[in-house]
């Protein structure tokens, strides 16, 4: 019985494939941003195609450059969005930055 169920409702509305796609709130990348993530995607194809020391070198080079410009990307869309907003922006980069920096040994 269960299985006619299961047949008639999968007909009716069809198979759901897990879950929906994640939330990746990209709307505020530009082009440098989007030419990193598929360099750095195309680094990793090739790293999948064959594995080898200067591909996987290259990945870890094009994954680091690729955070880098996000963070900074991301930090310059938002310190905009909460000026916009009439926010105070607290520096994120001097929270993020190791005890030493701060002035704390």
């Amino acid at each position: 019985m269960f299985k006619k169920v299961r047949k008639v409702v999968n007909i009716i509305f069809g198979e759901s494939k897990g879950f929906g796609p994640r939330n990746r709130e990209s709307w505020w990348w530009n082009e440098n941003d989007q030419e990193n993530v598929r360099n750095k995607k195309e680094c990793f194809k090739a790293l999948l195609k064959r594995n080898n020391v200067e591909k996987l070198a290259r990945y870890w080079k094009a994954r680091y450059e690729t955070r880098k410009v996000m963070s900074e990307a991301r930090y310059e869309v938002f310190e905009v969005s909460y000026q916009d907003f009439g926010l105070r922006m607290v520096n994120l980069r001097y929270i993020c930055m190791p005890n030493i920096e701060k002035g704390n040994q």
